[in-house]
Formats: structure tokens, sequence, C-alpha cells
């Protein structure tokens, strides 16, 4: 597997989910469940309209750790639910195949349109983990708690939660720039 980045540019977000939104109302859901929640894609994927709907908090069993985490719904993504959700049935899958029938949009096909959405702006080193990495990477810069952010990835070391988020490396940039012996 190839490493990923997160993104970093916020300006480009917006603009990456505003193309989704123009185009699939889904995709820019699946975009934003995975910005604002820092969950796993499989994990976003396979959620259930009655997991979503009218809800104020997100629960999830993480398919890889067997983990239970509640998060909180943010306002944006709440409200764009809301619309979305309103003619489903509660046992359907909230982001729908539309190539196999009553089946949730596969990994494969959410990496292939992220990767064009970001390529569309120079964007390489982008997949669906980005998502993920991109949650904790705002969520850092904005709040500072990395012990939080470990807890929400389930982390077992900050170390390790600064370097999946990017942040050792950008630290060791920055601080070779202001480095200076003479």
């Amino acid at each position: 597997m190839n490493y990923v980045e997160p993104f970093r540019n916020p300006d480009i977000l917006k603009v990456i989910a505003n193309d989704l939104k123009k185009k699939s109302m889904r995709n820019y859901l699946i975009f934003m469940c995975g910005l604002y929640t820092g969950r796993r894609i499989t994990d976003i994927l396979t959620l259930k309209v009655r997991e979503l709907k009218d809800k104020e908090f997100i629960n999830v069993r993480e398919s890889k750790t067997g983990k239970k985490i509640i998060l909180p719904v943010n306002k944006e993504l709440k409200t764009a639910l809301v619309e979305y959700l309103k003619d489903m049935s509660p046992d359907e899958y909230a982001f729908m195949s539309t190539k196999k029938k009553y089946k949730p949009i596969d990994r494969t096909t959410f990496y292939k349109i992220l990767k064009n959405a970001a390529l569309k702006y120079g964007i390489d080193n982008i997949g669906c983990h980005s998502l993920r990495k991109t949650f904790g990477y705002f969520y850092y810069k904005q709040t500072g708690d990395i012990v939080t952010l470990m807890e929400i990835f389930g982390h077992s070391h900050i170390s390790v939660t600064m370097r999946y988020i990017g942040m050792s490396q950008e630290n060791i940039n920055d601080s070779m720039k202001k480095f200076k012996i003479f």
C-alpha cells in the first residue's frame, strides 16, 4: 500500500467538496463524513441510514479493531445528511452503489472518485485514508490536543498519531527552516 498524505489546504478542500457536491450528493457526503468523523472509509461506506438519520452522534464499531466509538455529528454534516437521507429506508446503506443493487459503493470506486478530484487540482499522494488523516491534521492544528486525537484514532502512542497525520515531518521541516548556526 502506498503512503498517502492528508489534505493540508482548506481552500482546496472546499473546492473539492463543492465539485463533489455538484456531481453527486452521495460522494460529497462520503467525503464530508471522512473529513468530519475521522473514520476509516470502509466504516463510512457500510453505514446504514438508521445509523445516520436524525442522529446527534455517529456510533460505529470499527471493522479493523472492533472498538466502538461514538462521535458527535458536525452541524454542517448533519444538515446535509438530513436532506440526503430523508426519503431513504432505515435498512438501506446510506451510500448505495449505482452498479450493485442493495450494496454500498465500494472502496475502490470511491478511491477513484477522490483521486480524480484531487488530481484535478494537482494533488498527489491522496487516497481514501487521506480523509481520516485530514481530520486528524486539522483537529490537531485547531486544538493542539494530541492525546484526545490519539484516543479518537485508537492509537497506542502519541508518536504514532503525530507521524500518522504528518506532523512529525512538518515539525522537522519547520524547525529546520528556522535552524541557524551563524
